[in-house]
This record gives C-alpha cells, sequence and structure tokens, in this order.
C-alpha cells in the first residue's frame, strides 16, 4: 500500500513538475474567453438589428442559471481534447522509456494502473475546482449576479467524474503501444471514433457522449449519468488491466 502510495504521488505531481496541469487549466480558460467573445460579438449583432434578442437572457431562460450553462458546455465541448493530450501517452511513455518494468517489479500491474488513473482524475479534479471558480466569478461581475455555488459544485462534479471516463478510455488506448507518438495518433482515432459511434445505434455505448445530459434541473437526471459514467470507467480500466497483464512489457 506504502509503494502504491508514493507512485500515486509522484504521478499526481509529474503533471505539475511537467506543467502539463497548467497547460490544461490555460487552454480551458482561453475555451472560457473565446465563448464569452461570441456571446458578446452575436449579442452586439442582435442589437444593432434591433431584434430584441439577448443571447444571456434567452439561455437563462432556457437552462434557469447562466453560470451553471456557461461553464459547463465550455468544459464539455474541450475535456475530450484536453484529457487526451494529458494521458494519450501515460503508458505507453512509461513502456518506451522502460521504467514500467522497474515499477512492476516492486508493485502490481494492478496498481500501477490504478495510479496512473487515480492521479490524473485528482489533477482534473483541480483543474476544473479551479476552472469553475474563476469562470463563475468572472460571470458575477460580467452580469452582476450573487455567486452561486450550486453553479460551481454540480458542473464540477459532473464533469469531473464524466473526465474519469475519458480518462480510462485514452489509457486503455495507450496500454497498447510502446510509442508515445503512436499513441498519439491512436489517441486521436479514439477521439473520432467516441465522435461517429455516438451517432450510430448498435455502438453508441461505446461513446461517452452517449451518457451525457445537460438537463441539471432533475437530481434522477444527474444520478443516471453519474452511474453511466462510472461503468463506463469500470468498463474500460478493466480493459486497460487485462491488456497490459497480458503483454510483455
Amino acid at each position: 500500500m506504502n509503494k502504491f502510495l508514493v507512485l500515486l504521488r509522484y504521478d499526481f505531481y509529474s503533471y505539475f513538475v511537467q506543467w502539463k496541469a497548467m497547460l490544461a487549466l490555460v487552454m480551458l480558460l482561453i475555451t472560457m474567453l473565446l465563448g464569452f467573445s461570441l456571446g458578446d460579438a452575436v449579442n452586439e449583432k442582435l442589437q444593432e438589428k434591433n431584434l430584441g434578442i439577448d443571447v444571456y437572457k434567452n439561455l437563462e431562460n432556457e437552462y434557469g442559471s447562466l453560470d451553471i450553462f456557461i461553464p459547463f458546455i465550455l468544459s464539455l465541448l474541450f475535456l475530450p481534447i484536453v484529457i487526451l493530450i494529458l494521458s494519450y501517452n501515460s503508458i505507453s511513455e512509461e513502456r518506451q522509456n522502460n521504467t514500467i518494468r522497474y515499477y512492476i517489479l516492486r508493485i502490481s500491474r494492478f496498481s500501477f494502473l490504478l495510479s496512473k488513473i487515480i492521479s490524473l482524475f485528482l489533477v482534473l479534479l483541480l483543474v476544473l475546482g479551479i476552472f469553475f471558480l474563476i469562470t463563475n466569478i468572472v460571470l458575477m461581475f460580467k452580469l452582476d449576479t450573487p455567486f452561486n455555488f450550486s453553479g460551481f459544485f454540480h458542473p464540477w462534479l459532473y464533469l469531473s467524474i464524466y473526465s474519469l471516463g475519458l480518462i480510462s478510455f485514452y489509457t486503455f488506448l495507450s496500454s497498447f503501444l510502446k510509442s508515445s507518438a503512436l499513441s498519439l495518433f491512436l489517441s486521436f482515432g479514439g477521439l473520432l471514433f467516441l465522435i461517429f459511434a455516438w451517432e450510430i445505434n448498435l455502438i453508441s455505448w461505446f461513446s461517452i457522449f452517449t451518457h451525457i445530459n445537460i438537463d441539471f434541473a432533475e437530481s434522477s437526471t444527474k444520478l443516471l449519468s453519474y452511474f453511466k459514467f462510472i461503468i463506463y470507467s469500470f468498463v474500460f480500466f478493466l480493459l486497460s488491466w487485462f491488456n497490459i497483464e497480458r503483454v510483455d512489457l
């Protein structure tokens, strides 16, 4: 157990030493700025034409709260790319550098894989928490509204569990190859598969996008999505474990 915790701590800190965690946060914040800029530009055009339409008010009427909807949608769209960049070589790099052999002499392959997934999940918990906090503070000043805790907590929890499914999926892909470069191409192919499988009924379950529901009003809907994401994560974790147990590392 102690060796597992040492590896988990090392994997967690490595994302900060290599600036990957900061890169993820910067990418999400850039997306936030682009989203707000696009919303402002559309609003300006609508006001110029005197159509009497306000994008932000319409979204608020539709989804109940902008401080839930805006950061949620922005990160929902961009997280698959962010997590791809963070996790595409989580296993393949260790195999390429032969460091995985050092680890599995001291801990089981199961523990090695679990450390990779949990460490990145903890990093994303922190990164998403900072992102939603900043976004909600920006919205608080931009729209002159009080800070809404539910607008911070619910999207943060939902997308953290969603990110766990993506981490497990990309880690599974990374476990097949010894080359980081090839893993990058395979992960991009995997992202395309998730997008196209979403529209095909027979294989739609394999796409995590199928299990997304943006209705925050119903607690049962949220809980069902959490359950689906956890099952999805568990399935791809087991597939990853099966794969690294059978291959010659």
